[in-house]
């Protein structure tokens, strides 16, 4: 469960400003954290449960257990989120086909995308990724686009498009669904289900280029698409997409191994 503690730890940043500006009407929202992230930590602690007294404490794991205690306690986040990928790989390639082990090891990893390298790889790679986001939206809308910027005729609407609104925070959450639910119903990855993933990846940056379009089209209603209701209508319906495409595949999976 120490995987769960080092997420949390992760994750505490967008706890705590959600909390502290919504206060009880962050529940709805969750804290801030998608829908996914929990499911993730949820499956970590069945896997765990589900393992647990089938193999041996070993040495090393208290080791583990006690590195990522000390991160934990650090006043910054990187070292547990480091921690979090050391121990995820560790449990991986040391679990002797213990398959909570190994599950627990994959998920932590796959968490990992939103938690640390969605932002290291937005802040190396942001201009040709926001120029991405920016060319969908524009080409969606109808409209001019520069870099990151969307161009409307009369300048009303011109929209620069940030970190916050690039699809590719969306896309890892495609491969930690992925990775929960193969490991939650130890389903193995193969070329379908990789292609269904594709699909989940393209559908969540269509609706991504939905909403981008929507605040160029629509500049009257910008702070409801970007920050209000808009903003949390067209979560849902990523988180939607996901689920219904993931969760298909993962059924026909299953229903061809009965």
């Amino acid at each position: 469960m120490a995987i769960v503690l080092v997420a949390l730890v992760g994750l505490s940043t967008r706890i705590t400003a959600s909390v502290s500006s919504q206060g009880l009407s962050s529940i709805p929202d969750l804290f801030g954290v998608n829908a996914i992230l929990w499911f993730a930590l949820y499956a970590i602690v069945m896997l765990g449960l589900q393992d647990r007294g089938s193999e041996p404490v070993r040495k090393l794991d208290y080791w583990a257990a006690g590195g990522i205690v000390l991160a934990c306690a650090l006043p910054t986040q990187l070292p547990a989120l480091g921690a979090l990928l050391v121990v995820s790989a560790y449990l991986l390639f040391t679990s002797n086909g213990c398959r909570g082990a190994r599950g627990i090891g994959v998920i932590g990893l796959a968490l990992t995308g939103p938690l640390l390298w969605g932002s290291l790889v937005l802040r190396v790679l942001g201009p040709e990724l926001l120029g991405f986001d920016a060319a969908l939206g524009a080409l969606l809308s109808g409209h001019e686009v520069s870099g990151n910027v969307i161009s409307t005729p009369d300048g009303s609407g011109d929209v620069m498009i940030g970190p916050g609104c690039s699809a590719f925070k969306n896309v890892t959450l495609v491969f930690v669904l992925t990775a929960t639910l193969t490991r939650l119903f130890d389903i193995p990855v193969d070329r379908k289900l990789a292609m269904w993933m594709g699909l989940a990846v393209i559908i969540t940056m269509l609706i991504n280029g939905i909403r981008i379009a929507s605040l160029t089209l629509y500049p009257e209603h910008f702070d409801y698409l970007h920050t209000g209701g808009g903003m949390v209508l067209f979560g849902y319906a990523t988180l939607l997409a996901m689920a219904v495409i993931l969760g298909s595949a993962i059924m026909r999976r299953q229903s061809d191994a009965v």
